[in-house]
């Protein structure tokens, strides 16, 4: 009987390893976690069948106005959805002060949220944090986009897509979690095929 149990742990543990893994690639957590437990390894088979949603996409829902300001840098600003990275976002753009001239503020969505049959919901909320955040920015010109993906790949894929000049990304907190699935800022620091910004810690 032990054997048995030891067993089933240990399949579920490997399908929680896969959902990390899957989690890392742009892809929810709660969801494949859910499905490692019962599954585990073979939860990887879903992520074949969605593989080929998990390329970086774009949707811009606000255009913005042409910056006053004369700066040279275009800067794509990455959110995630908390009060802390627009504070964190905040102090970085403020070392830039008016060199800054094409703002584009954005968050990023994981595959399966974006996938949703009520989507919609989840976008109509980001599209409204994303206005919030440009207001407390003070910056009602900037651009908005939603981007599906994995956060780092995505902020990368966009900005050099749109040629813009410098990423700027909220400072993380050390957690648990972000020691588990690794720290998109961390990735973007590492890997980023063009200069990352990181703001400063906010309390």
């Amino acid at each position: 009987m032990s054997s048995v149990l030891v067993a089933l742990a240990l399949w579920s543990l490997s399908g929680l390893a896969v959902a990390l893994w899957l989690r890392r690639q742009g892809h929810n957590l709660a969801a494949h976690s859910a499905l490692g437990v019962g599954f585990g390894p073979l939860v990887a088979l879903f992520h074949l069948e969605s593989r080929r949603h998990t390329e970086t996409t774009a949707t811009v829902v606000g255009t913005g106005a042409p910056s006053e300001t004369g700066g040279w840098i275009d800067v794509l600003v990455g959110l995630d959805g908390s009060d802390t990275s627009i504070a964190s976002a905040r102090g970085a753009l403020a070392m830039l002060g008016g060199s800054v001239g094409r703002l584009r503020l954005s968050t990023v969505l994981d595959v399966e949220t974006a996938n949703r049959p009520d989507a919609f919901d989840a976008d109509e909320r980001l599209v409204g944090y994303l206005e919030g955040a440009a207001t407390s920015l003070s910056a009602p010109g900037a651009e908005l986009v939603l981007l599906t993906g994995r956060a780092d790949v995505a902020l990368v894929d966009h900005a050099v897509a749109e040629d813009m000049d410098l990423v700027v990304v909220a400072h993380r907190q050390h957690s648990r979690q972000a020691l588990i699935l690794g720290s998109t800022v961390a990735r973007l620091a590492r890997d980023a095929a063009l200069p990352v910004l990181i703001g400063p810690p906010v309390e």
